[in-house]
């Protein structure tokens, strides 16, 4: 089985963005019985307030256990703190890093990490990616 963790904004909007593409992604792969998403979001009430520790301590948890880190970085008004760690860890951790969207371009940290991964501003391409790279992966099943 190959681990997918969308990592990206979480903050409930009226557009419901953080739902919507991950919900896309979901979409796109899901007759493809191989592939499993580990979405922090999933079955939550994004109005509620939930345990910083608790949240933090469950995504850790699924970055470790994904094989691909899929991060948003499309909006110029969220900072993305908790993804930046996310990208972060995954990269420590030798997860292949796909990155949709060019927020803190020119940040040395976010270049650095990203000089070995994949990143564009497009969603398709990006998907496009991901779809490749889990090929590339059901290669070691």
């Amino acid at each position: 089985m190959i681990k997918v963790y969308l990592a990206g904004s979480i903050r409930e909007d009226r557009e419901n963005f953080c739902r919507f593409w991950r919900e896309a992604i979901e979409n796109y792969f899901k007759d493809d019985e191989d592939v499993e998403f580990l979405n922090p979001i999933a079955g939550k009430d994004l109005s509620k307030e939930y345990d910083p520790a608790e949240i933090y301590g469950e995504d850790i948890e699924l970055v470790k256990e994904s094989d691909i880190i899929f991060v948003e970085y499309s909006r110029e008004d969220y900072p993305y703190v908790g993804s930046t760690m996310e990208l972060q860890l995954a990269h420590y951790l030798g997860k292949d890093i796909i990155m949709w969207g060019m927020r803190h371009e020119g940040h040395p940290f976010i270049e650095a990490i990203m000089k070995y991964n994949y990143r564009s501003s497009s969603f398709i391409e990006a998907l496009a990616e991901l779809r490749d790279m889990i090929g590339y992966h059901k290669m070691d099943l």
